[in-house]
């Protein structure tokens, strides 16, 4: 299965049973690109991290483990600091709530084909973060729901750069 085949259903499942706005490889405020976003209709952001690789995949979770651990950074680790962030908000104050929400999604989740999943779920399942499953006949299988990384709506700024990049994308279709 290829990255390609799991946002088009990623897309499919968003747009048309959850009901949501959504896009692919969204640079967020130019801190990292998202593979596959969505917004649904009260506003909150929800990233998802496209994997089939398994050794792509294996440096993620190596990412995540080092940081519910404790441990610092080492050559195994991949995003390390987006994963930080996601995880450990790096600080409580109001402002910085208010800042890391245009860095952070509110929810966040891993999409992968099926033969991932045992190697995904030991580590997944120790966070905040969620699993979605993609069949090789298009199926979507929501594994673990991601909760809340925080409760906060995207910003108007962000919406209107979402509009902005989803007319690029029709723009594409039609040249």
């Amino acid at each position: 299965m290829k990255s390609r085949d799991i946002k088009k259903n990623l897309m499919r499942y968003y747009l048309f049973e959850r009901g949501s706005s959504a896009s692919f490889e969204m640079t967020i405020y130019g801190y990292y690109v998202a593979d596959f976003i969505a917004i649904n209709n009260n506003n909150y952001l929800t990233e998802v991290e496209v994997k089939v690789d398994k050794n792509d995949l294996a440096g993620e979770l190596r990412s995540i483990e080092c940081i519910l651990e404790n441990k610092p950074r080492d050559k195994g680790c991949s995003k390390f600091s987006k994963h930080k962030e996601y995880l450990n908000p790096s600080s409580d104050d109001e402002y910085s709530q208010r800042h890391l929400v245009e860095k952070r999604p509110s929810q966040f989740y891993f999409a992968i084909p099926k033969y991932l999943e045992e190697q995904a779920i030991k580590t997944i399942k120790k966070t905040n973060y969620g699993l979605i499953v993609v069949g090789e006949n298009g199926s979507i299988d929501i594994v673990k729901k991601a909760k809340k990384i925080h409760n906060n709506k995207i910003s108007e700024l962000f919406f209107i750069k979402f509009l902005r990049k989803m007319s690029f994308e029709n723009y594409k279709l039609l040249t």
